[in-house]
């Protein structure tokens, strides 16, 4: 079982600069308008606790301002806009980057990921085989080659004439690996953005998240089950 990478408890566990996360912040706030914390949550995956800390120091830097309550409860959140410096600092960080949404992971926490859950942890039986492959024809012996080969954890090669079922048998091998994987929503590499899948995954952020508690896993790594092109020929 991959476990699910943790959230991070503070800025520098992030694995990214503190002005990359400023900026962020701001393009969020510059793009979305008035937020309180648990929206800026849900729009940059990142737990509660990095949020108001980033909230506190952009406030101190006359970045952004606190709007009033959100509500007529005193226990509502303060809502959050930007302020004085806020909107020259949020366009000079559009003009770099426009990229708003979850917060990326550093290439190092993506390298240290993929190594976590390299195909070889997980062992496919020949039972899962056979059910992965009974929509399909095939002789018997090929499915007594494809077994061993599968878990070898090595590439196999497909070859054949166009329309003979090559991406039907890879397509149809992936859904026998049971194991859930975990893929970033974006990838930050010298303070460029490179977007990892423009696809939903198989988990979306959660649209409600408890203010009381941080998530123990991270949502800037979602859960998805094995890539279906990532095995085919």
């Amino acid at each position: 079982m991959i476990e699910a990478p943790a959230a991070p408890n503070s800025l520098e566990e992030t694995g990214l600069e503190q002005d990359f996360l400023h900026k962020l912040v701001a393009k969020t706030l510059h793009v979305h308008g008035t937020m309180t914390p648990s929206a800026i949550v849900r729009e940059t995956c990142l737990p509660i606790t990095v949020v108001s800390a980033l909230l506190s120091e952009l406030q101190r830097l006359q970045i952004i301002e606190a709007k009033g309550l959100a509500g007529a409860d005193m226990r509502s959140e303060l809502r959050y806009a930007l302020g004085g410096r806020g909107i020259p600092f949020a366009l000079e960080a559009m003009a770099q980057s426009q990229y708003v949404g979850p917060a990326p992971v550093s290439l190092e926490a993506f390298h240290d990921q993929i190594k976590m859950q390299t195909i070889s942890r997980e062992h496919v039986n020949r039972d899962d085989l056979v059910r992965s492959l009974s929509h399909l024809v095939l002789p018997e012996e090929l499915v007594d080659r494809l077994g061993p080969a599968i878990n070898s954890a090595r590439s196999i090669l497909f070859y054949g004439d166009p329309g003979n079922g090559k991406t039907s048998i890879a397509e149809a091998i992936g859904t026998a690996f049971k194991d859930t994987i975990y893929l970033p929503h974006a990838i930050e590499v010298g303070g460029q953005i490179i977007n990892f899948s423009t696809r939903p995954f198989t988990h979306g952020p959660s649209s409600s998240l408890p203010m009381s508690s941080p998530p123990r896993e991270s949502r800037r790594m979602m859960p998805a089950g094995l890539p279906a092109n990532a095995l085919r020929s």
